[in-house]
């Protein structure tokens, strides 16, 4: 059954684009290696993910156990050939319904920027 997820982690601009016809090989080798790495559907965002649950309560606190630093995201970005621009990293928060697709996947390059502008 579908629920309402909730899962935090890192959101970086790649230096360099992937090629249409690569993303979904980079993305599926990405998901098999279970690091919590994934790419938005345009390759041009890489995210780190950590820490998604079910979110079962509109209030409430939420622990979170081991979150990766951003050097740790942008070590295993670079450990996977995929540079990201440091000064694009941001720290996010996502609520969403797992019926569908997920925003980071889905977030375009321009819109990022224009998040990242206001």
């Amino acid at each position: 059954m579908s629920t309402n997820q909730i899962v935090s982690g890192w959101i970086a601009e790649l230096r360099v684009a992937l090629p249409k016809e690569n993303v979904e090989e980079v993305s599926e080798r990405l998901y098999k290696e279970g690091i919590g790495l994934g790419l938005n559907y345009e390759g041009t965002l890489l995210f780190m993910t950590e820490d998604q649950q079910e979110l079962t309560e509109a209030v409430g606190i939420t622990l979170h156990g081991n979150i990766p630093t951003l050097h740790q995201f942008l070590s295993e970005a670079e450990v996977e050939g995929l540079g990201v621009d440091a000064n694009t990293a941001y720290r996010f928060t996502e609520i969403w319904y797992d019926g569908g697709d997920d925003y980071r996947s889905t977030l375009t390059l321009e819109g990022y920027r224009e998040m990242r502008s206001k």
